[in-house]
């Protein structure tokens, strides 16, 4: 991405901006850059559509001149992206694989610029073997692999294992937590999470012993040396019990801000917050239940007044199936940060969950609170405290839970009743927004309320 940046910079008449990090506040970005333009056309280079494309839906319902172009891998192209983004989206290139036709030119440019030594005592068809094939079609990889003739898994354990320095050694993986969010991490908030760790907190001299690992900036921001590189370090070298103290560490490097703490914090910051705290996420990194209850529980206290903290830790319990716990929390969620919809909806969905394993008298109480909850939220919009909608719309969540569970309430008649209506809304939403995921409810709403179709309230 920043070499095509470049080549349009050369190239066009036209402004060229390169964004290679997710920010907070990209709606305002794009309106300051359309009143820099004075209504002219002008290129965005984004690296990394998956952290930017639910911004850009909000951006092309609006007038902008700018002409966007990003990148990003397949995996998420086809897992993340709602089917309705590609209506936007002019021209499409799969580079995710080389050719056959590039290895040659591939071969010269290491040849000219890369080491030489290993390839020169191979045969043309050995060399392409090494580029072409044992790299599975993978550039960068194709490119490690050749030139070092060692696996890209044994290259990065190699790097690792040479970091002696508990300090250093912390650093790579403070620094990585904000990579994984494709961010980067700030000075201030590194040093005390150093501080924190009784380690040398000196991020200049780190760095300068990390050379081509992590990197400092003029502007006192922290980058690392590849996405790729540190998710293979996180998933394959880094021990648990490191990446658990980092993360405490962090944490605790954010608790000096008053609350909610995303809005005293730069779109940087906020971004590594979130992630930090963030149930799905700290699953990912953590993968054992202990180990991610376990930094709920200590920051239960010093964070009981901060909204996002709450809900993920009311997510995390229900992840976890402990459903009476997480009702709890999401209620604690709500009058920490009030009239939050993703707090609310969040909500509404465990009282949705409790109606099924409870008596029906307090099941029906959940569903009234949970269906009056959902009647107010008529959207989830952009907060820009949590940055991002939803995945699911309230209708979605509302008319799924009030039919299911009014079903196994044993109130059938009046579940066809509801389901016909919330049909007949889902109807003249798909007019303006349709997705795949509006057309599985209305089709389990119109099969249950033509022939008693069943169906289990499904939530994330």
């Amino acid at each position: 991405m920043k070499k095509i940046a470049l080549d349009l910079s050369n190239n066009t008449d036209l402004p060229v901006y390169y964004l290679d990090e997710s920010k907070h506040d990209f709606i305002d970005l794009i309106r300051m850059l359309d009143e820099k333009n004075n209504g002219n056309h002008y290129f965005l280079c984004l690296d990394r559509l998956g952290n930017f494309y639910r911004y850009l839906l909000e951006v092309f319902k609006k007038s902008s001149k700018a002409i966007f172009i990003s990148c990003e891998k397949s995996s998420v192209l086809s897992r993340k992206l709602p089917q309705h983004f590609y209506q936007y989206i002019s021209r499409q290139v799969d580079i995710s694989e080389i050719e056959y036709s590039d290895v040659p030119k591939i071969l010269e440019k290491i040849k000219q610029h890369g080491p030489w030594l290993r390839l020169s005592k191979m045969t043309e068809k050995q060399r392409t073997e090494e580029i072409f094939n044992k790299s599975k079609k993978q550039l960068l990889i194709g490119l490690l692999e050749a030139t070092s003739g060692f696996g890209f898994h044994e290259i990065i354990k190699n790097d690792y294992s040479l970091i002696t320095d508990d300090s250093e050694r912390y650093l790579i993986i403070l620094s990585g937590i904000a990579t994984l969010q494709n961010t980067v991490a700030s000075e201030v908030t590194l040093s005390r999470a150093l501080e924190f760790l009784n380690c040398c907190n000196d991020i200049d001299k780190l760095c300068s012993k990390l050379v081509g690992i992590v990197n400092l900036n003029d502007k006192n921001e922290i980058n690392t040396r590849h996405s790729l590189y540190i998710e293979n370090l996180f998933d394959r070298h880094i021990d648990l019990d490191s990446i658990e103290k980092s993360i405490i560490a962090y944490i605790s490097a954010f608790t000096v801000y008053p609350f909610p703490i995303v809005i005293h914090v730069n779109s940087s910051e906020a971004m590594v917050y979130k992630y930090l705290v963030n149930a799905k996420y700290l699953t990912k990194l953590l993968k054992e239940k202990n180990r991610v209850l376990s930094i709920y529980k200590k920051f239960e206290k010093k964070l009981e007044q901060e909204g996002l903290f709450l809900m993920q830790y009311g997510l995390a319990l229900r992840m976890y199936n402990e459903h009476n716990k997480a009702h709890q929390m999401l209620e604690q969620a709500v009058i920490a940060y009030p009239n939050s919809a993703h707090i609310e909806h969040a909500l509404a969905v465990q009282l949705f969950i409790l109606c099924t394993k409870t008596n029906k008298l307090t099941a029906s109480h959940y569903l009234d609170k949970a269906v009056g909850i959902l009647n107010k939220l008529k959207t989830l919009p952009n907060d820009k405290f949590f940055g991002e909608q939803v995945d699911m719309y309230p209708i979605i969540t509302l008319s799924e839970g009030h039919v299911s569970i009014l079903d196994y309430l044993d109130r059938p008649e009046e579940a066809k009743i509801f389901a016909y209506q919330y049909f007949k809304n889902i109807e003249k939403i798909e007019r303006k927004d349709g997705s795949n995921r509006l057309t599985e409810t209305k089709e389990k709403l119109m099969k249950y309320y033509l022939n008693g179709t069943k169906f289990d309230f499904t939530y994330r």
